[in-house]
């Protein structure tokens, strides 16, 4: 994949695309004359191509580095050797990032319009019958489940909010075991 600079295809200013055509001519083996402000530019798009920890061809590399430099003149930053440097590095960084979540890779979620009512239907069947062996549990999970503060299911049961939190803790994690090991927690 080639992806060196290309003059003309984003909105840039001229100072930019004026650095882009020089680019492309080092790019391609040849030399030009640069400004201070263009070579501080180029030092920085080489720190950040050689800090890269997979190595990118250079063409890749500058392109990477040429977006985070739009940024930065986005933000009046250009003339900061330092910000540059770390704009272009952390390019890189997320470039990769986002390389090694390929799709292909990624876990497939295929859409299931009846997986909610089933978790529904068993977190259902699963409070009965937990509530013929606990009620206390029972009521607390449902209290919680309507969106009751620690605070008034403890008020309910006539404890503090502290011990309310550590029943309805202990609560799900028996609503858990009776939800069996195939349950599949979202």
């Amino acid at each position: 994949m080639n992806a060196a600079p290309q003059p003309g295809n984003r909105s840039v200013p001229d100072a930019l695309e004026t650095f882009r055509v020089k680019l492309l001519v080092i790019l391609n083996g040849g030399e030009t004359t640069l400004s201070m402000t263009e070579r501080m530019w180029l030092t920085a798009f080489r720190v950040a191509a050689s800090r890269s920890t997979r190595r990118l061809d250079e063409g890749e590399s500058f392109d990477l580095s040429f977006d985070a430099l739009v940024r930065c003149r986005t933000k009046g930053k250009d003339d900061n050797y330092r910000y540059v440097i770390r704009a272009c590095v952390n390019a890189h960084h997320n470039h990769l990032r986002a390389a090694r979540r390929k799709p292909g890779r990624a876990r497939e979620r295929s859409y299931n319009p009846w997986g909610g009512v089933d978790a529904r239907l068993d977190l259902e069947d699963a409070l009965v019958r937990m509530g013929k062996v606990y009620p206390t549990f029972e009521r607390v999970v449902r209290l919680r489940r309507q969106g009751y503060a620690y605070a008034e299911i403890g008020h309910d049961f006539g404890v503090g909010a502290k011990c309310a939190e550590r029943i309805t803790g202990r609560a799900e994690r028996c609503l858990r075991a009776f939800l069996g090991e195939a349950y599949e927690r979202p």
